[in-house]
């Protein structure tokens, strides 16, 4: 793709002799030129970015701006666009037929109009291994911002390809880029894509590589309860301060509510747990705060109600079974962790809060995986398909998390 910049050389202006400074003409300044005497004309023209190809030149292209540069696409790409995008774009300002009117473009910045100028000629055969991602996310919105209906088609299944692939970037990705996934996904209507990325986002999440706080606010924009429940509960586990102490604090002055709103480069454990304000409004708090009662007892009734698990085929004596197993499931929920996990657990060593269901199942899983009176009290199979309840309650907790923060 070429590439011209056509320019002629600037020259300083003197204004007056009082200033005694001299302002450069910059190549993206179309402001009148001020004189102790009389108006001047700039002595500098705008920059011209030629992205026409060879093939191009038989044909004029229209001259377009974007932010303060003048470019040069193809008229092809316009005539691609939906009738009313581009009778819009042609009527509401410049007729692109000359730099002096150009084309105004807003929302976009020239390099991603030649990302997609790019894309518009070179797709179906650019290498999506070598594509950046922001570079592929800024061709899939401005394809459905323009109503181009083939690259569109072409870049929504490029971002799945990419977003669900082996090497999908989610896997090292920050928050803004999740962000922007997910907004992909909404305007082109996907559900399986959406449904993809929240699984990524809330599995970084409990991984606490990400700071939930973002997850939160976008979350309950769009109302994904799912994303919300588990950004929630992330952001619970977090709090050192006491919850209740935390929920009864005012909203900080610097959220607006946006997810953009906390810093990208946040890392988890520098949420603003610590300070006098939440990054939460009042509504969000309260959610926080059900989710906290909510969970807690919930682990006050299932210490000492174990899941139930099926009989096995060689087993002679479920109740006995199912005896040996609620007790042995009492005496690990009391339990404390192993080391690697207590030295996760929080700032008081080895306590697990109530409402860390999770890891509190974690803790009792690895207690009866090692219990050697469980291996004697039950049938192989019992034993196998009672460990393997644990599990399932996991799934279930997971699935229904969003119902503790009252989310329904």
């Amino acid at each position: 793709m070429g590439v011209t910049y056509l320019k002629e050389p600037t020259s300083p202006l003197r204004v007056g002799r009082a200033l005694q400074s001299r302002i450069r003409c910059t190549p993206f300044d179309f402001s009148p030129s001020m004189s102790p005497t009389k108006p001047s004309t700039p002595k500098c023209q705008p920059y011209v970015i030629d992205l026409m190809s060879r093939r191009d030149c038989e044909t004029d292209g229209y001259y377009v701006r974007a932010q303060g540069s003048i470019l040069k696409v193809p008229k092809s790409l316009f005539h691609e666009m939906m009738p009313e995008i581009r009778h819009s774009l042609l009527l509401s300002n410049g007729n692109g037929l000359s730099a002096g009117e150009a084309i105004q473009l807003s929302g976009l910045t020239p390099l991603q109009l030649r990302y997609l100028v790019h894309a518009f000629k070179e797709y179906p055969s650019l290498d999506l291994q070598k594509l950046p991602i922001d570079q592929l996310f800024s061709i899939a919105e401005l394809a459905c911002r323009f109503g181009l209906a083939k690259l569109k088609s072409w870049s929504i299944e490029a971002v799945i390809a990419v977003l669900n692939g082996p090497d999908s970037p989610l896997r090292n990705a920050s928050n803004p880029i999740f962000i922007r996934a997910l907004r992909i996904a909404f305007i082109f209507g996907r559900v399986d894509l959406t449904t993809s990325i929240q699984v990524k986002w809330l599995t970084r999440l409990h991984w606490k590589e990400l700071s939930p706080i973002p997850a939160i606010l976008l979350a309950d924009k769009f109302e994904l309860r799912n994303l919300l429940g588990h950004a929630y509960y992330t952001h619970l586990t977090e709090i050192e301060c006491g919850v209740v102490e935390y929920c009864r604090r005012p909203t900080s002055s610097s959220c607006s509510g946006s997810p953009s709103s906390p810093s990208p480069s946040s890392s988890p454990s520098s949420i603003s747990t610590s300070t006098s304000t939440s990054p939460l409004n009042l509504k969000q708090r309260t959610h926080l705060l059900a989710g906290f009662y909510s969970l807690s007892t919930y682990w006050k009734c299932l210490r000492t109600s174990p899941p139930n698990f099926p009989q096995s085929s060689h087993c002679k004596s479920h109740h006995q079974c199912l005896a040996a197993w609620r007790m042995r499931w009492m005496v690990a929920s009391s339990s404390r962790p192993k080391p690697k996990l207590a030295a996760s657990a929080s700032a008081n060593g080895n306590f697990i809060p109530e409402y860390d269901v999770f890891k509190r199942l974690k803790v009792v899983e690895d207690f009866l995986k090692e219990d050697e009176l469980l291996e004697v009290c039950l049938s192989p199979g019992c034993r196998s398909s009672a460990l393997g309840a644990i599990s399932k309650l996991r799934t279930h907790i997971s699935n229904t998390l969003h119902h503790h923060f009252d989310l329904d």
